[in-house]
């Protein structure tokens, strides 16, 4: 009885971690988000494209962040999802 307890712990301090970590990777996605709105729409408003075309490139660091952000963030929730209904 005493072992069942301690997986039992152990599996919620594993999922209280996971779920740490990927409040964490939520809260960086976002604010990535808004790194990017505020530089199309403030700082690069009046350049060629406009905002559209500095928000649609795809190339520059922090897209490329923001998108690696969310594959990380869903990979990492499709697994515990995984893992839970396995048992």
């Amino acid at each position: 009885m005493a072992a069942r307890r301690v997986l039992t712990s152990l599996r919620l301090q594993i999922m209280f971690i996971i779920g740490i970590v990927m409040f964490t990777i939520a809260t960086v996605h976002l604010a990535m988000n808004c790194y990017r709105m505020i530089n199309g729409y403030v700082i690069h408003a009046a350049d060629a494209g406009g905002p559209v075309g500095y928000i649609s490139a795809l190339s520059p660091w922090h897209h490329v962040f923001k998108d690696t952000l969310y594959a990380t963030q869903e990979i990492m929730g499709d697994t515990v999802a995984v893992r839970v209904t396995a048992k």
